[in-house]
């Protein structure tokens, strides 16, 4: 592989990892019919939140962190593009968490009888399946298109910092628009 396209193809796999993992995609939906109970209970709204946005952040980060400190042991990859990696893995995974969350809150069906229908064939996580390729594929596709013109390293702060902006807004708006309608929801 081109030297060049070494930091872009590892980010593009974690960001497709970190992506394709998401679990807050369906947490509303599978309260089901507890999700009343759930509303009675003296936690506040963004405690909730926090919970099902920590599980799919215990489950997605270790990862990312695991396989950049690998691949700068054995892909003699610089400190630099290990912690881009590193911070690759923790934009993304925010990311997914609250979109996905904020996906739920919007598309929720409690009218299931089987946890496959939620998990599986929702319209959350349709989405955010077939969102998570088209972002990796245009990311890696971009970056390859673009590697004469900026360098990939770049390319990937570019990514991260615009990953980043999206996950202020994104909680921003869980904080507002989600709280209202975690509260709509009945």
């Amino acid at each position: 592989m081109f030297p060049e396209y070494v930091v872009l193809v590892l980010c593009g796999s974690i960001l497709m990892m970190t992506l394709m993992s998401c679990t807050t995609n369906s947490s509303i939906s599978l309260e089901g019919s507890n999700f009343d109970s759930l509303k009675t209970y003296p936690i506040d709204t963004m405690d909730i939140f926090k919970a099902k946005l920590s599980v799919n952040l215990l489950v997605v980060l270790p990862f990312g962190m695991i396989c950049s400190i690998i691949a700068f042991i054995f892909l003699n990859i610089t400190f630099t593009e290990m912690l881009l990696m590193m911070m690759t893995s923790l934009t993304s995974s925010y990311f997914i968490s609250v979109f996905g969350l904020i996906l739920n809150l919007h598309f929720y069906r409690f009218d299931w009888d089987n946890v496959a229908r939620v998990v599986k064939q929702s319209m959350p996580v349709a989405i955010t399946s077939i969102g998570s390729m088209v972002v990796t594929i245009g990311f890696v596709m971009l970056g390859i298109n673009l590697s004469n013109v900026i360098d990939g390293t770049l390319l990937v702060l570019i990514l991260n910092i615009i990953l980043f902006i999206i996950d202020i807004l994104l909680y921003v708006y869980l904080k507002t628009g989600g709280k209202k309608q975690f509260n709509k929801i009945h």
